[in-house]
């Protein structure tokens, strides 16, 4: 969290509103961009006060999120069901490359619409075990004190996995933070 990452960050405007919600399942046919999302580089601050969100194409900070107003990561349904089945995937005896890929595209998108549609996904089906398998992106958010909230996107679950255990550690770990950043003040001046 100390280098940065570079997550999709959504943004609050008022014309992005109307935006649909990002569903990483159909992320080909509907980018998080199209869903009122933009890349920024999040990091956490030396002094571990708090979160910086940077442009990555302009010097300096947009905008800041307090530490001690976080209060946890949350994880949505949609991504909770990717990663227990990518999890199961990777746990059985299969690979992801034994997955069937055969599933005829057209047949696969239509499926799958119908299933947003009925607002049930199987996730037994095979189209639902392609898009599991080829999807690489993890939405969450980092709820806040005043009742809001920071929705995110990692690119990858290695900075996903990042991200969500760095928040719990340092909701977890809050008290003692102030001893760890006078460690790290004394450990700076030194060298």
């Amino acid at each position: 969290m100390l280098e940065g990452t570079d997550l999709y960050k959504r943004f609050t405007q008022r014309h992005f509103l109307k935006q649909k919600s990002f569903d990483p399942l159909n992320a080909r046919e509907v980018p998080p961009e199209a869903c009122g999302y933009g890349i920024r580089n999040l990091r956490l601050s030396a002094t571990l006060l708090q979160i910086e969100v940077r442009h990555p194409m302009k010097p300096g900070v947009d905008s800041s999120l307090l530490v001690d107003h976080v209060l946890a990561p949350l994880v949505p349904p949609a991504t909770m069901a990717i990663l227990k089945h990518q999890k199961r995937l990777l746990s059985a005896e299969m690979s992801l490359d034994d997955l069937p890929t055969s599933i005829s595209t057209m047949r696969g998108e239509r499926e799958y619409a119908e299933m947003r549609e009925s607002g049930f996904i199987n996730v037994n089906s095979e189209v639902f075990q392609e898009r599991c398998r080829t999807c690489g992106l993890y939405p969450f958010s980092i709820a806040l004190q005043q009742g809001g909230r920071v929705e995110l996107i990692a690119r990858s679950y290695s900075a996903f996995k990042a991200w969500v255990y760095g928040l719990n550690a340092l909701v977890k770990f809050r008290k003692q933070l102030p001893r760890l950043r006078q460690k790290i003040e004394t450990y700076t001046t030194v060298t």
